[in-house]
């Protein structure tokens, strides 16, 4: 088995101790597991260290290292990021296919996050188990309230059309991309016209150059252009 994991809550809602869950799932399957979390990169002698000037080296650090796991044929690969927004884990999921591998959501408010009636956590309640967190773990991220709030209010749960490509979708992304590459004949300049556009080009400049060396440039590109 092949198989990505992508992450997906806000600060607080269980992402972590379910990939930790996951991790022991597939190992006692006998399956390799790597997980892939850029808040482990803030960790300096066990603390957790904010440093917003570091944001995007360890993002992009992170994702080098889950690049190496694909590379190294690792079974269960999972990124324990928060991942609310389609950027922060549209370049985890093109890799994984350009790799092979399958890609998977476990998501908050429907693969945990869930109270014991089953609905999805409020943000006071993930607020809170991150002000709990970081009393008992100083190497915990513990993200401002806002942020908390922010992430929530954007998050959503997605399936699998959100981010598996149709056949059909696919072939209209290629199309789109062929027509950016190359116009419509009846809009494309032929060479003959584009010589004599840049030939003009240069006549128009030796004519107001009054540099002896700038009209000798010109008159050898005249020339290049002609030929």
């Amino acid at each position: 088995m092949k198989k990505v994991i992508i992450m997906r809550s806000p600060s607080g809602g269980g992402k972590s101790t379910k990939a930790r869950e996951l991790r022991r799932k597939y190992e006692d399957m006998g399956m390799s597991v790597s997980i892939h979390s850029t808040d482990d990169l803030f960790i300096q002698d066990n603390v957790y260290k904010s440093d917003p000037s570091k944001i995007k080296q360890n993002h992009d650090k992170n994702f080098d290292n889950f690049r190496n796991s694909l590379r190294s044929g690792i079974n269960i690969i999972i990124v324990d990021n928060t991942n609310i927004n389609s950027f922060e884990y549209e370049r985890y999921v093109n890799e994984a296919r350009r790799n092979g591998y399958e890609v998977e959501f476990s998501q908050f408010g429907r693969d945990f996050g869930l109270d014991d009636s089953g609905n999805k956590l409020s943000v006071e309640q993930l607020k809170e188990r991150v002000r709990l967190r970081a009393q008992k773990d100083p190497a915990a991220a513990t993200p401002p309230e806002n942020v908390i709030d922010t992430a929530y209010s954007r998050y959503r749960i997605i399936d699998q059309s959100d981010y598996e490509p149709t056949n059909e979708s696919a072939e209209r992304q290629e199309r789109s991309r062929d027509t950016y590459r190359r116009p419509p004949d009846s809009d494309r300049i032929s060479p003959e016209v584009i010589r004599r556009k840049r030939s003009d080009v240069c006549v128009d400049l030796i004519k107001r150059s009054n540099n002896d060396k700038r009209k000798n440039r010109l008159y050898n590109l005249l020339r290049i252009i002609t030929n």
